[in-house]
C-alpha cells in the first residue's frame, strides 16, 4: 500500500486554528484507491487570521431529545495505554504520570486513536452486528480525555443510513462528541 497526505483546509476558530488533513491509501502497484482517513488538529493560539470558521456545507449535529436507541458500555483496561503504545504512539503522556501532568492531564491518558477505536468497536457492535463489511464512515470530536480504568458508554441514535453517537466516561464527562456513523454503500 502507498500513502499520500494532503492538507485539505485550515479553519479559523478564534482561539485556535483547525487544520484538516486527508491521508489516501492506494495499492502501490496499480494505484487502486483503497480508502482514506481525515483528521483535524486544533492548533491552540493560532486563530484570528481571518479565515473561514468551518466548511460551508457542514453537517449540523443535534443530540436527539429522546433516549439513545442503543447504549454500548466498554471498560478501558488499566494497562490499555501500555498496550496501545505497541502500535507505535510513544508519546509519554499516555504512560508517564509526570509528563501527563506537564501536558495538562491529571494522570496518563488513553491515546486519542485508542479512544476512537473504542467508539469504532461500540458502533460495530451496536449498529453493524459485528460485521465490518457494513462499516462505512465514522467521525467525531474529542472533548475530554479518557483515562485507563474508565467505563465508556457510547450512546447511539439510529438515523437513515447510520447513526449519531456520543461517548461518555464514567457517566460524568463527554469524551467524544458530535459523532456521526454511516453504513457502507
Amino acid at each position: 500500500a502507498q500513502l499520500s497526505t494532503v492538507l485539505r483546509q485550515v479553519y479559523d476558530k478564534g482561539t485556535g486554528a483547525l487544520v484538516i488533513q486527508e491521508t489516501r491509501i492506494t495499492l502501490a502497484d496499480s494505484g487502486e484507491y483503497l480508502g482514506s482517513t481525515c483528521s483535524g488538529i486544533f492548533a491552540q493560539g493560532k486563530g484570528n487570521f481571518g479565515g473561514p470558521r468551518g466548511p460551508a456545507n457542514a453537517t449540523v449535529w443535534n443530540k436527539p431529545e429522546r433516549q439513545p436507541d442503543i447504549t454500548i458500555s466498554l471498560p478501558v483496561g488499566l494497562n490499555q495505554s501500555l498496550i496501545y503504545r505497541l502500535s507505535g504512539d510513544h508519546h509519554p503522556h499516555g504512560t508517564e504520570p509526570t509528563r501527563a501532568r506537564a501536558d495538562g492531564f491529571e494522570k496518563p491518558i488513553l491515546y486519542g486513536l485508542g479512544t476512537y477505536g473504542f467508539a469504532c468497536r461500540a458502533l460495530l457492535r451496536g449498529l453493524c452486528e459485528g460485521d465490518v463489511a457494513r462499516f462505512g464512515h465514522m467521525e467525531g470530536r474529542f472533548s475530554k480525555p479518557v483515562y485507563p480504568g474508565d467505563r465508556l458508554d457510547t450512546f447511539i441514535w439510529r438515523t437513515d443510513g447510520g447513526g449519531i453517537f456520543q461517548m461518555v466516561a464514567n457517566g460524568e464527562r463527554i469524551v467524544l462528541d458530535r459523532g456521526l456513523f454511516r453504513f457502507r454503500e
